[in-house]
């Protein structure tokens, strides 16, 4: 049905289906819209392929990270040689292939100072002041505030409580000993073991008690503070506490007994080359699912019959990636970087050596064993082929990577900006082309419009004809 200023025309006078001629008239000249949309919708298609391709090598770029650092690419374990009873070790990505004999002399030890007893830990109230607290390291003084009064005591309890607060690197607490009549003592604990940490106690307030309290507490003697003694390859050495860090690179020994005369114990630390396999192998992973997402890409695939007369045709499509330069860069570099042969390198130069091969279509294989058996062999050479600074597989996978994904100059951002542009001028293309459709339909309508008006018109000048003949 044909309209024109709001009156409908549906072929009344002169029988044609017009609405229907219109539509495929329309449908006609659609066709080009129709060729364009389809064209947008490969280009959003390949957009988004864009964007997983920009997952695959962000987690890529994630597998090569420890990889590419010479300070995280090897695991290493520490073994004892006397089953912990004397220490126990712990090895980081940083550490060292070797053995060291530790001998423990003297354990570390925190001072504690406890005060001679009172009847009980919360009436007793023994005076209000100052309590200065001084340490042998350079730190400065700490000073806590005794208050006594008949609201708040200074009973045990509260002045427990008070240095507690003040968090100053003293533990106190008040301790029953169940002892004669005056069972209750206050006991002051450093938090850190070591000789630095030692402390005495005094006042200056004038109250006896408050000074005998400080007095007390500076004369005992009871548990001394004590340096870690150890003897390390043969080397006298000293900490201040019985987690050692810094002895051996890498390496945190933690100190639990002494060792008696003519004892020793020997630590061990060898490459952990299984964990270390684990992160080649997630590398391994990561990078074929690159291979496999441009693999994918680059073939050809049957989209079922052609509309050709011959029903054994089919037509063959491509993906939408497929002969993109820059997914085609990708592959090609990639395969450069994990062939290329690491220089320098005596025992190892390529990765088939390591048990780290390339299959015909460019993925790897990760043959676990003979890469361990290369990593317990030489570690050094092996890490030197992924976190070599100049020449490393990995290095250099890393920071191809930062290139590509690069949010400005990046490879991936300059197609989707290209893909960006196109689908901008094909929008602006089918603006127009609807623009001119609607134009089109317009005057389609207004033409048959034009056309049953005239047809009804002759029709009614035929009918007055034929009534003239009629009344003759």
């Amino acid at each position: 049905m044909s309209s024109i200023n709001g009156i409908s025309f549906g072929g009344l006078a002169s029988g044609l289906d017009t609405q229907s001629i219109i539509s495929q008239l329309l449908a006609v000249e659609r066709r080009p819209i129709s060729l364009l949309e389809a064209k947008k919708k490969t280009f959003q298609a390949k957009k988004s392929l864009y964007g997983d391709l920009d997952g695959l090598l962000d987690k890529l770029h994630d597998a090569t990270k420890d990889l590419r650092l010479t300070s995280t690419f090897l695991d290493f374990d520490a073994k004892t040689s006397d089953e912990d009873k004397h220490l126990t070790a712990s090895a980081s990505s940083t550490a060292t292939a070797g053995k060291h004999e530790i001998v423990v002399g003297q354990l570390a030890q925190a001072r504690t100072r406890t005060t001679l007893g009172s009847t009980d830990s919360d009436t007793t109230r023994h005076g209000a002041g100052l309590l200065r607290f001084d340490f042998n390291d350079a730190r400065p003084s700490e000073f806590i505030n005794i208050p006594d009064s008949q609201a708040e005591p200074s009973s045990l309890d509260n002045i427990a409580s008070a240095i507690n607060a003040k968090d100053i690197g003293i533990q106190a607490s008040v301790v029953n000993t169940g002892i004669g009549n005056a069972p209750y003592k206050l006991v002051l604990t450093s938090t850190e073991p070591g000789t630095d940490n030692d402390f005495t106690v005094s006042t200056d307030a004038a109250n006896n008690d408050l000074i005998a309290l400080a007095s007390e507490l500076t004369n005992d003697n009871s548990i001394a503070a004590k340096q870690a003694q150890i003897t390390f390859n043969g080397v006298p050495a000293e900490r201040s506490t019985n987690s050692i860090s810094d002895l051996i690179e890498g390496v945190t020994i933690d100190l639990a007994a002494v060792h008696a005369t003519g004892e020793k114990t020997t630590i061990t630390i060898t490459p952990n080359a299984e964990e270390t396999g684990k992160k080649v192998k997630a590398f391994v992973d990561a990078y074929n699912e690159v291979v496999d997402f441009i693999s994918n890409q680059q073939k050809l695939i049957s989209g079922g019959s052609s509309s050709s007369s011959s029903s054994k045709d089919e037509e063959v499509k491509s993906n939408p990636l497929f002969g993109e330069s820059s997914i085609r860069t990708i592959r090609s570099t990639l395969r450069s970087l994990v062939g290329q042969s690491i220089g320098g390198n005596d025992a190892y130069s390529l990765f088939v050596q390591i048990g780290i091969e390339s299959d015909r279509d460019g993925k790897l294989t990760l043959n676990q064993g003979k890469f361990e058996e290369a990593v317990i062999e030489d570690p050094n050479a092996v890490r030197n082929m992924f976190a070599n600074e100049d020449a490393g597989i990995a290095v250099a996978i890393y920071d191809q990577i930062d290139a590509w994904t690069d949010s400005i100059d990046g490879l991936l951002a300059a197609s989707t900006k290209g893909i960006d542009r196109n689908v901008s001028d094909i929008n602006r293309q089918i603006d127009r082309a609807e623009e001119k459709l609607d134009a089109y339909e317009v005057a389609l309508t207004q033409k048959y419009a034009n056309l049953e008006i005239t047809m009804g018109r002759l029709q009614a000048q035929l009918g007055s004809i034929a009534n003239i003949g009629y009344r003759n």
